[in-house]
């Protein structure tokens, strides 16, 4: 079994705040799904994640729609609170019902 690594450069929101040194950090994004939190991205991260929430399955219109409001939702509280990186887990549940899962990462210094 090998391990595939995907590096990508992510845009942060440029008012969340962050460390001022450099910084590594490793995410599972083979099945979560990296939401795009910088201000001008929001409505192509909401197409993009929407289009194809759940991969190989396709959602109802009804579903669609409901996804799209919420991830308008969590993206809008996420720069409200100065998150600087967000995950999504899509998942749909034995009973057909959309279902996710949110990871938010936010800085915090305690010096």
């Amino acid at each position: 079994m090998t391990n595939q690594v995907a590096e990508r450069f992510v845009e942060l929101p440029p008012d969340a705040p962050r460390p001022s040194f450099l910084w590594n950090i490793h995410l599972p994004l083979l099945m979560w799904r990296f939401i795009d939190l910088h201000p001008s991205h929001r409505d192509a991260c909401i197409d993009r994640l929407s289009g194809d929430f759940v991969p190989g399955v396709r959602l109802r219109a009804g579903d669609r729609k409901v996804v799209r409001r919420r991830l308008g939702e969590v993206i809008a509280a996420a720069q409200e609170a100065g998150v600087l990186l967000g995950l999504v887990l899509p998942g749909v549940l034995e009973s057909g019902e959309v279902s996710s899962a949110v990871v938010l990462l936010r800085w915090h210094s305690v010096a």
